[in-house]
């Protein structure tokens, strides 16, 4: 048995591998290794751009830097600031707090003291409102322990977004014997500072 195996093995190493074998066989290795390496590229690639997306949705800072980038300027003008969320036995509270940035400082200081002091009266309102209702049920006798929250539930949308407009709307949902809503739009010249409308267009 040892001597059949001694005698393959010997036989397998002197084996002679053709010029064209030998290069074929080195080509196909390459082109794997390649294959391997552009799929790693790919990979990566994707994850960057994973993290950047998280990246201006969580970090202002991050945000604004990219202003710097022609190439994203359009993308990075309105993104969510912050989010809340109060749970109550009166009110389920949900709230996105959006913020735009702008060349215009000016500009941007502007809108966005405005969304800020809309979006805190919505939040101030939207929790009155469910108090009271709480209030005219208990005190006509309905179980405070089978009462459902009122959901209130503030956030934003945004509609459009180039070079010289940012259109988006600030929208407040509330639920209490039924669902209603208050909008509030944004139409922006964001080269002049001014609301677009029906009749500047025009």
């Amino acid at each position: 048995m040892n001597n059949n195996f001694k005698k393959a093995k010997d036989q397998y190493e002197n084996t002679h591998i053709p010029e064209e074998l030998e290069s074929l066989t080195s080509k196909t290795i390459k082109k794997s290794k390649t294959k391997n390496l552009n799929k790693q590229i790919s990979f990566l690639a994707i994850a960057a751009s994973i993290a950047f997306v998280v990246s201006i949705n969580v970090s202002p800072t991050v945000y604004a830097i990219c202003m710097d980038i022609p190439v994203i300027n359009t993308i990075t003008q309105i993104f969510t600031l912050e989010k809340q969320e109060e749970i109550s036995k009166v009110y389920d509270l949900k709230l996105e707090v959006p913020n735009v940035i702008f060349e215009d400082k000016d500009l941007e200081k502007r809108i966005n003291e405005e969304i800020e002091l809309r979006i805190e009266e919505a939040k101030k309102s939207g929790i009155l409102e469910a108090q009271e209702y709480y209030d005219a049920y208990t005190e006509t006798g309905g179980d405070a322990q089978s009462f459902r929250p009122i959901l209130i539930d503030i956030g934003y949308e945004t509609r459009y977004i180039s070079d010289e407009t940012l259109s988006f709307m600030i929208y407040k949902v509330q639920t209490v014997a039924s669902a209603y809503n208050e909008l509030y739009f944004y139409n922006i010249d964001t080269k002049t500072g001014q609301d677009i409308t029906f009749e500047s267009i025009l």
